[in-house]
């Protein structure tokens, strides 16, 4: 039957689900792409084995070859009736995705985050497996950076890192040698063999899916519908739900127009992560409510800096994993929760106390959400994703951004991810990783995305946005370090008023006994 057929055709193509399929056919319509950026650099002097941008090209082009994934390309029936697949290229050479550049004298961080810029904002060949290597030479100190675009379709952060885990060891390894015979070719997918398969995804789609769904939905459809009716119904997302706020009002900014510009800006920030440790300890609360606080500065210092009058609170988005245990797919599974800022909070330490309090707020919600078969009161929205037809996605990509719909609206003022982090220093073929810089995607009405994680010594901020938007991205490291070094300075305040009172109390004794 077609259930068993389509089983078949699985093994060889891999559909890719609603929200994958959304950033795809958005980019496609004329959106900004949302490409997973990032890199790190490396220290070539101190490796006990030779390395150079080709011992480099050689271990990535290894270990590339090896992950399935990356030798895919996207396809779709010729009238866009069925699924995107990712199908094996024919044509697949591991050595056009990686490429080498070398920087201008005298290769100092400036020049290296131009070079970030230039390569993030490049379009990928939608025609090709979605992803690019580049590794740039002609840093200070011998060192090469090796920066990589993976488009959001395809995968989500979580399997983007796992990928560049693959390649990195714990200690000094020579790097690896790609095979010398190409991978036989794969068969081409035939527009006639996809249109047959668009055809039954459809049928399967309409005739089993569909009353599948409404069976397994029927009393939360019910049930929301009689909240609509009664005008009960919330229109938050469990995160604002959780923080204690019915309805967060977000108000525009300059970073959040649309559509972005091509061109891309990137500024990046280390501070010390003993130091973030011992803050952390002091005002019990967690480095991500931190990395908050400080990104609160940032946003603030930013605005003031060009002059532009903010009264507001900000209101920053989180990606949330809500991939289930055991899911080791690499379609995105993503929900989003929004985080008060409390940038018009003026005293650091009530500032912190507030992002802290929300946050914990938010923890406890996600904690005790239900397992997913008890569920039954809520509606399975991945499920309703892929009923939507291909063809009326392709549509409504068309209207949201030909009529810039997204120009209208505004959800959040500025997206933060945060990414696990390395507690040793690991290795790519052999060299030494100085320091980790990711880079999440800004987006059209979201010029500006912050992306947090660590490294053995240090807490990292990256600062990735629209260059046309943003007129000076060193002025988010500014006031993020502002705001570090102002709680660091509050933590004195703090003992201080103990001392005092200890002083006046040995005073008193003193007085007494005299």
């Amino acid at each position: 039957g077609p259930e068993a057929w389509l089983a078949g055709r699985k093994r060889n193509m891999s559909e890719l689900g609603f929200l994958d399929q959304a950033m795809f056919k958005l980019e496609v319509a004329g959106m900004s792409p949302m490409y997973m950026c990032g890199g790190f650099v490396l220290e070539t002097a101190d490796s006990p084995y030779p390395v150079n941008s080709q011992v480099i090209a050689d271990h990535l082009a290894a270990c590339m070859e090896d992950i399935p994934l990356m030798r895919k390309r996207l396809v779709q029936d010729p009238l866009k009736l069925g699924n995107l697949r990712l199908v094996e290229d024919p044509g697949f050479d591991v050595r056009k995705h990686i490429t080498c550049s070398v920087l201008d004298a005298p290769g100092d961080s400036t020049a290296l985050m131009a070079a970030l810029g230039a390569f993030s904002g490049r379009r990928m060949d939608l025609a090709s497996p979605l992803w690019h290597f580049e590794i740039i030479e002609g840093l200070e100190d011998a060192k090469i950076a090796v920066v990589a675009h993976i488009h959001h379709a395809i995968m989500d952060g979580m399997e983007g890192m796992r990928i560049v885990e693959s390649m990195l060891s714990e200690r000094p390894k020579p790097g690896r040698r790609p095979r010398k015979h190409p991978r036989q070719a794969a068969a081409r997918p035939t527009p006639i063999g996809l249109l047959s398969g668009a055809l039954l995804e459809n049928l399967q789609r309409f005739y089993i899916k569909v009353p599948n769904f409404a069976w397994n939905n029927t009393g939360p459809v019910l049930r929301n519908l009689a909240e609509m009716i009664v005008g009960k119904i919330e229109k938050v997302v469990a995160s604002d739900r959780a923080a204690g706020s019915d309805a967060i009002k977000v108000y525009k900014t300059s970073l959040n127009t649309a559509p972005i510009s091509a061109g891309r800006t990137v500024a990046i920030l280390e501070l010390p992560l003993k130091e973030i440790n011992t803050l952390s300890r002091t005002f019990d609360c967690s480095i991500n409510d931190l990395a908050l606080l400080f990104n609160s500065s940032a946003l603030e210092h930013y605005f003031v800096s060009i002059g532009e009058v903010i009264d507001f609170d900000l209101i920053a988005g989180m990606p949330i994993n809500v991939r289930s245990e055991g899911d080791r797919s690499a379609g995105n599974a993503l929900s989003l929760g929004r985080v008060n800022l409390h940038n018009t909070i003026g005293d650091v330490q009530k500032r912190l106390r507030a992002i802290s309090t929300d946050t914990a707020a938010i923890k406890h919600s996600v904690k005790s959400r239900k397992p997913p078969k008890e569920q039954s009161s809520e509606i399975d929205y991945r499920a309703l994703g892929d009923l939507v037809s291909p063809f009326l996605l392709g549509a409504m990509a068309y209207c949201v951004v030909n009529f810039n719909l997204l120009e209208k609206v505004t959800f959040i003022n500025v997206g933060i991810s945060n990414l696990p982090g390395n507690k040793t220093p690991p290795y790519l073929a052999g060299a030494k990783i100085r320091t980790l810089i990711p880079m999440a995607p800004p987006a059209d009405s979201l010029a500006l995305t912050i992306t947090v994680t660590s490294t053995a010594e240090h807490l990292i901020f990256t600062y990735h946005g629209c260059a046309e938007t943003i007129s000076d991205a060193q002025l988010f490291v500014e006031g993020a370090r502002r705001g570090f070094e102002e709680l660091k300075k509050s933590t004195i305040r703090r003992r201080k008023p103990a001392s005092v009172k200890a002083r006046s109390k040995r005073a008193q004794q003193k007085r007494s006994r005299l």
